[in-house]
């Protein structure tokens, strides 16, 4: 639907590309996790495929455009019925902390560009034993793990350099 996807998404959907490479690596990148956040989701299609990957995985796919988070909740309803509360959506900004405290994920995935810096504090991310951020270019894996780890690793996050090959950089925590 061209009121949903921008022309350069709409075009890797035609091509059988969209998200494509994220898509194919989120079930081992959440393997063992119980609960999963996604900021600025989209349609939900990575935490569709999460769920869809690992048993018994809830996820919630958070995304501030109303219009993409009323067309996850279709696809589900209509393709993956069996989901049933295991994938839930919510639309608007209410914040990452407030995301956190009500979902208590234990595995955070965040555009890069929707990255609150000042939000990544020990007592935000409590239960958070996993960071997930996609990049489409390699050149980016370098300088998100520069901005995150000085943050991030005072609190125990370390960088899993294997997900970096599959177009993720990924800090996890013990």
């Amino acid at each position: 639907d061209p009121r949903i996807f921008t022309a350069a998404a709409l075009e890797a959907v035609q091509a059988g590309k969209f998200d494509r490479r994220h898509g194919r690596n989120i079930g081992t990148y959440v393997k063992g996790a119980t609960r999963l956040l996604e900021v600025g989701a989209g349609i939900g299609f990575i935490v569709i495929r999460a769920a869809l990957s690992v048993p018994g995985l809830y996820v919630l796919a958070q995304q501030e455009r109303a219009a993409l988070i009323d067309t996850g909740r279709v696809i589900v309803a209509g393709q993956f019925p069996d989901l049933g509360d295991r994938v839930q959506f919510a639309d608007g900004a209410p914040g990452l902390d407030r995301l956190l405290s009500d979902w208590k994920p234990d595995t955070l995935r965040l555009s890069p560009d929707a990255l609150p810096m000042e939000g990544l504090t020990e007592a935000v991310l409590s239960g958070v034993y996993r960071l997930i951020l996609p990049y489409n270019d390699p050149s980016e894996a370098e300088a998100l793990r520069a901005r995150l780890l000085p943050v991030l690793e005072p609190i125990g996050f370390r960088a899993d350099l294997k997900a970096e090959e599959n177009g993720s950089v990924m800090l996890r925590r013990d």
